[in-house]
């Protein structure tokens, strides 16, 4: 690890021990210094993303270290904007410390571009614009499954009238049934684009051979199986505790769809390999 991944490894990790402080026992100075260190998180994540762009002239979402610090910048990215529009401080603290855990996982990551990508370097800025497209929409499926976790919960100790100081740091069932929604439909939006942008550069360039492919069978029932829940919430009026059970069962096939599938896949092993 290079210097500048050693200080904002260490940058979250104070962030998070701040956050856990204010977590375990309302502490307004801790919060601050840890949103602040966040914060500082967040700018520096993002500098290195406006650097490598500088430098490649391209999104630098090509290794699984690239697409996995990407995911995690997402995370932080939503989890500032939550907190400072809404003070969902709660959400603050799941969300960074889920970016935390998936930074770590990309210090893993090998940094090497695997040679299946060479065809698709020819299609410009259409191949990382497809990446990023994807990893976003997966990123607010996550945040949208984090929120129907945290209704589900809510609900669940308000029927039985098992009180908490998690509890009171809440906001009320119906704005997070709300975020878990709004945060599904963004994501399906983004998984549609990408999956148009792929797609059509396959037909496009020619390369006709990688539609056959299991990541392309599997991303499109993913984008089918959150169509249905978004439909169900509007045209079925199913709220509530269905709505997010339905949220969970349909990201557990964003992670079979991102990990397994990977795996077997033909030209997608480079975002896990």
């Amino acid at each position: 690890m290079n210097l500048l991944t050693n200080f904002v490894l260490y940058l979250y990790a104070l962030s998070l021990l701040f956050s856990l402080s204010d977590l375990l026992q309302r502490n307004q100075n801790a919060r601050r210094i840890g949103t602040g260190l966040l914060s500082l998180v967040w700018i520096l994540q993002a500098s290195f993303f406006i650097a490598r762009i500088w430098m490649d002239n391209d999104l630098p979402v090509i290794t699984r270290y690239e697409t996995t610090f990407f995911f995690s910048w997402v995370l932080v990215t939503f989890a500032l904007v939550l907190y400072m529009f809404f003070r969902a401080e709660v959400f603050l603290y799941s969300l960074s410390g889920l970016g935390f855990g998936i930074f770590l996982f990309s210090l893993s990551g090998q940094s090497a571009i695997n040679a299946d990508l060479a065809a698709f370097t020819a299609s410009g800025g259409i191949w990382p614009l497809h990446i990023a497209l994807s990893i976003g929409a997966y990123a607010l499926f996550t945040i949208s499954a984090i929120f129907a976790l945290a209704y589900l919960y809510m609900h669940n100790r308000l029927k039985s009238k098992r009180w908490s100081t998690l509890l009171h740091r809440l906001p009320s069932l119906q704005w997070i049934e709300q975020m878990s929604y709004r945060f599904a439909l963004i994501g399906w939006a983004s998984l549609s684009i990408a999956l148009l942008l792929g797609c059509g550069w396959i037909i496009v360039s020619g390369h006709l051979a990688m539609l056959n492919d299991l990541k392309v069978y599997s991303s499109p029932l993913v984008f089918v199986a959150y169509g249905v829940y978004l439909w169900r919430g509007v045209r079925l009026s199913t709220f509530g505790t269905r709505l997010a059970l339905w949220n969970l069962i349909v990201f557990a096939l964003v992670i079979l769809n991102y990990s397994a599938m990977n795996i077997f896949s033909g030209f997608h092993k480079w975002s896990w390999m």
